[in-house]
């Protein structure tokens, strides 16, 4: 090294990226050998080795085409004995290799196995390859070993789902898997801006609904539309106590009731109360209390009722106006919208509780904020954290509870009932 000036290791170095972009792009077919940069620089061999070693990423990359070069120089003598055979035999020749091989290890040896060479595997192919090439990829893949979904009913697939589910969740609480839904968010969708998530979206339409046919489409949005319509727009359905709710969040606000502020519910008298033609959640001590967290989505589309606070004519605009903006201004944003929605529903209610001469007074509940300002006056003590922690810790006891009911019904025991209840806005303050 102390031998060779700089100016030669310049030029050498030069010379090797010169080279690598030339094969790169088919300008020529083979790279020169460390040997042969040696005789040209006037060194030894272990001097361009050295140098080379400084750059970690270029001496890699010299590496792979070596690899590819040699690999294709034996195929070239001795031929490439996969080259004829067939789809089937292929698969059986895997399968010989698997049973050799991984079919022997423990589940925990080929999990670090797999963290190993799938790693190594990555980023030696997949992490340099487009889109589209990853694409073909699979769909060879396909073609060679087949694809064991192809034949399988929905039925099948969902069973498949829920095994794979178990083996990777089933030991953890809700609370783990809240806080690994969290970390996945920042780590994938959370650092993109609002323009990459667009395109992303695009990408992925394309991809799936975008190859269908319009009769394929109509189909699949009948079938995808009717089950999100049962679930958006079902009723009474949740069972606690003796007593049915809308979502499994109203009936952990009812059981904070009763466990902080004394309350008692007993329908038509204090729980899902008429007024005016209106259903109110609850009454307590005289006060009319309204649970409902705010979706911005239309209330009507198409003139049919949805599951949204925002009205139909204006969801156009709102979106007009969201669209472009950051992950932060559409979240600050969206917080004042919310209150706005949540101030023109109170105005809604009150009224038909004063039309209905039950009384004046009236409580919405939107967020974990306006519930903790409910609580905290009748228990002063509670804190914040420990209030949502509580509430959280009800509301998946009450799924729990009911997911078990539910499955005793010959009707839902093929689709367990699932929770489509929107949860607390953060909200940005």
């Amino acid at each position: 090294m102390k031998r060779t000036s700089k100016e030669k290791r310049n030029a050498m170095m030069e010379r090797v990226l010169q080279e690598l972009e030339a094969y790169r792009n088919g300008w020529i077919e083979e790279i020169s050998t460390n040997q042969e940069l040696a005789d040209w620089l006037g060194c030894c061999g272990c001097t361009i080795w050295n140098i080379l070693k400084e750059d970690v990423t270029l001496r890699k990359q010299r590496e792979e085409i070596a690899h590819s070069a040699h690999s294709k120089m034996r195929i070239k003598i001795y031929g490439n004995p996969g080259a004829n055979l067939s789809p089937e035999e292929r698969h059986k020749n895997g399968i010989s290799g698997y049973q050799a091989g991984l079919a022997k290890l423990t589940d925990a040896q080929r999990s670090e196995f797999g963290k190993i060479s799938g790693k190594r595997a990555y980023l030696a192919g997949l992490v340099n390859q487009t889109v589209e090439q990853r694409a073909e990829l699979g769909k060879r893949t396909c073609e060679v070993y087949g694809n064991p979904s192809r034949n399988m009913t929905h039925e099948q697939r969902v069973q498949i789902g829920r095994q794979g589910y178990k083996k990777t969740h089933g030991n953890h609480t809700p609370e783990q898997i809240s806080e690994i839904a969290r970390l996945n968010y920042k780590k994938g969708i959370g650092k993109l801006t609002a323009k990459q998530r667009s395109e992303q979206g695009k990408r992925y339409y394309h991809k799936n609904l975008g190859r269908l046919t319009p009769e394929q489409k109509s189909k699949a949005g009948k079938l995808g539309g009717h089950i999100a319509a049962t679930m958006l727009t079902r009723r009474r359905d949740i069972k606690l106590n003796d007593c049915f709710y809308d979502s499994y969040e109203e009936a952990a606000v009812s059981s904070l009731l009763q466990k902080y502020c004394g309350y008692f519910p007993k329908l038509g008298e204090n729980l899902q109360v008429d007024a005016s033609g209106s259903s109110i959640d609850f009454l307590l001590n005289g006060i009319f209390i309204e649970y409902h967290p705010i979706i911005l989505y239309p209330g009507k589309i198409k003139g049919k009722r949805s599951r949204g606070d925002i009205p139909e004519e204006e969801y156009a605009s709102y979106r007009e106006k969201i669209n472009g903006m950051s992950h932060e201004e559409k979240k600050k944003f969206n917080y004042q919208y919310q209150k706005c929605i949540a101030e023109r529903y109170y105005n809604g209610r009150l009224d038909r509780i004063k039309q209905s001469g039950l009384g004046n007074k009236l409580v919405l509940i939107t967020d974990k904020d306006d519930l903790y300002g409910l609580i905290s006056k009748f228990y002063p003590s509670m804190t914040p954290e420990a209030l949502l922690k509580e509430f959280r810790q009800i509301k998946n006891e009450v799924k729990s509870q009911n997911k078990e009911r539910k499955e005793n019904f010959e009707s839902r025991a093929s689709a367990p009932q699932q929770d489509y209840s929107p949860s607390f806005s953060e909200g940005a303050k």
